[in-house]
């Protein structure tokens, strides 16, 4: 190996000018070279039969010592190929190693095993450990020296690592559905191993374990170290690499892209809405307004019959607290005529026009207009139908007290015909049979 370093010039005509002298490195620099990450990474490494290659933000992360590092990314720049890398790399390196990666679901697990058991194909001879462990899920390596301690990369899907130690990886941690528990059964893998936790994904809005520790909006999380890696930091995505880590920021999207994008990139810009393209590309995260959709909050009914008054009334009651069920369409009642009572009762939500403007009671704003129906348990006026009457034709509204002489019609009526039929005879349960 040889360095370029600067040597100062014996000339005192030019004072202040350097010149660079080749230094040559040791065996011994190129084995501590290679006992790290990313020297057995670049030196040994290869991957479809051409040498692996590392990108400045990859290298940055294998050069990070932090117990705690958090990488929000675009998408397709490496990361999950550098996780198989860098546990592939440690399990050579170190003996009773152990590497855990926890994905979004059971393919991408499978995907960055296959690309260990890959790269471990193409290692040296000389350099390879044994491998006793070749599952879809599981690679297990037997250390050369005495002891023959076991190093082991395992990855699982989506839940919470427990029963292990060692390095844990979380890749794509904000598209988890239970990604709080994923992290909170992941941070005691580290202690006794002084391992390393990664998290790392693409942004998916304002939500979630991975966006409170990258944005640190709601609390403090002072020992994991954050990195952000967009598009243009990524040479397959971007012309000019070095200008764009410059010039970039400053631009807006539709600039940058044009100025430094590939034209893979510009196609892919093309193809999305522009506020998905900067989450998925830029690690900008995407704000929406959420709209109410038309729903009717209310909970069971049950109906039941009172015999109060002659006839039967069919009543219906809504025990609970409201919101215990959801009802699509909306209501025909205005907000105003619903209301809320201690012992539950149908909330009437319209749709999300009709709440603008509303003001809320108890706020400051006018009361609330009273309600259209009656409270439970008060009186109720119902006209009374015959239940052989047809529903379609309308019914006279009698008084309270009766009256009229349409109602001493029917009453004479229904007189007559009680007195002159007679109860039919009970026959006795054993005439029956």
């Amino acid at each position: 190996m040889h360095a370029l370093v600067p040597k100062e010039s014996n000339d005192t005509s030019r004072e202040g000018t350097l010149t660079l002298g080749i230094v040559k490195r040791t065996e011994d620099d190129l084995t501590q070279w290679l006992a790290t990450e990313s020297g057995f990474i670049s030196g040994l490494c290869h991957y479809d039969s051409e040498p692996v290659v590392l990108e400045p933000y990859q290298q940055a992360l294998l050069d990070n010592r932090s117990r705690f590092r958090w990488v929000a990314k675009s998408r397709q720049v490496g990361f999950s190929f550098l996780f198989a890398l860098e546990a592939l790399a440690r399990c050579h390196l170190r003996d009773g190693h152990t590497a855990v990666f926890v994905s979004y679901n059971l393919s991408d697990a499978v995907e960055k095993v296959l690309i260990a058991r890959q790269v471990y194909e193409e290692l040296p001879l000389a350099f390879k450990k044994k491998l006793v462990t070749d599952a879809k899920t599981e690679l297990a390596f037997e250390s050369n020296a005495k002891g023959r301690r076991l190093s082991r990369i395992i990855s699982v899907p989506s839940k919470p690592p427990r029963g292990k130690r060692g390095d844990a990886y979380l890749d794509e941690l904000a598209h988890y559905v239970n990604d709080r528990e994923v992290y909170t059964g992941s941070t005691a893998l580290i202690l006794r191993s002084h391992g390393q936790l990664t998290g790392c994904s693409t942004p998916l809005g304002r939500r979630g374990i991975f966006w409170e520790i990258a944005s640190q909006e709601l609390r403090k999380y002072p020992h994991h170290t954050r990195q952000q890696v967009p598009w243009w930091l990524c040479r397959f995505f971007s012309l000019d690499v070095r200008r764009a880590a410059v010039e970039a920021p400053l631009m807006s999207t539709e600039e940058r892209v044009v100025r430094f994008g590939r034209p893979v990139l510009i196609e892919q810009f093309d193809s999305l809405p522009q506020e998905d393209f900067q989450q998925e590309f830029e690690c900008l995260l995407r704000r929406r307004v959420l709209q109410l959709l038309a729903l009717r909050a209310h909970p069971p009914v049950h109906h039941r019959r009172a015999t109060a008054r002659p006839g039967h009334l069919r009543c219906a009651r809504a025990p609970g607290a409201p919101g215990g069920g959801l009802r699509h369409r909306p209501h025909a009642r205005p907000l105003g005529a619903g209301r809320l009572r201690g012992g539950g009762g149908p909330l009437h939500v319209p749709h999300a026009e009709e709440l603008r403007g509303r003001p809320l009671r108890g706020a400051g704003g006018p009361s609330a207009p009273l309600p259209l129906r009656p409270a439970r348990g008060a009186p109720q006026r119902r006209p009374e139908r015959h239940r052989h009457e047809p529903r379609g034709e309308p019914r006279p509204r009698l008084p309270p007290g009766g009256g009229g002489e349409l109602h001493e019609r029917v009453q004479g009526a229904l007189g007559d015909r009680l007195q002159n039929s007679a109860p039919a005879p009970r026959r006795h349960p054993a005439a029956r049979a």
